[in-house]
Formats: C-alpha cells, sequence, structure tokens
C-alpha cells in the first residue's frame, strides 16, 4: 500500500512551514488558514483548558499539539 501522510494546519503557510521545520517532521503540512477543508471533514476541535496551558507554559516543549 502506497499511503502519504499529511497534516492540515489552521495555521497561515509561514507559520506551517516553522512548525514543520522546527519539529523535523518527515511529512507534508499543509495551511487551511480559512478553516475551509478543516470544518469539511470536521477536523476542527477547541483545546482543553488543560493542554491550552501545556502548550503555552513552560512546559511547551514537551507539547506534541504544536
Amino acid at each position: 500500500m502506497n499511503i502519504k501522510l499529511i497534516a492540515i494546519s489552521p495555521q497561515t503557510p509561514d507559520q506551517s512551514l516553522t512548525t514543520s521545520e522546527k519539529n523535523k517532521l518527515s511529512y507534508q503540512v499543509v495551511s487551511d488558514s480559512t478553516q475551509e477543508v478543516i470544518k469539511k471533514y470536521n477536523l476542527l476541535f477547541e483545546m482543553s483548558v488543560r493542554m491550552s496551558i501545556i502548550c503555552t507554559g513552560r512546559n511547551r516543549e514537551k507539547c506534541s499539539c504544536i
């Protein structure tokens, strides 16, 4: 089977590229800053308060959502 993994990000193209490079991802990160595709495929979600604190606080480097 030939399967290709991509990530869809609500970030701008520049931010998506930065995230991809910073995390040395082996798959493509595409931007959907208008969230058109994200909403169409029901991929939109709200981050919990706990996860938001982890991702924006001192433990940011441990957060897998960035």
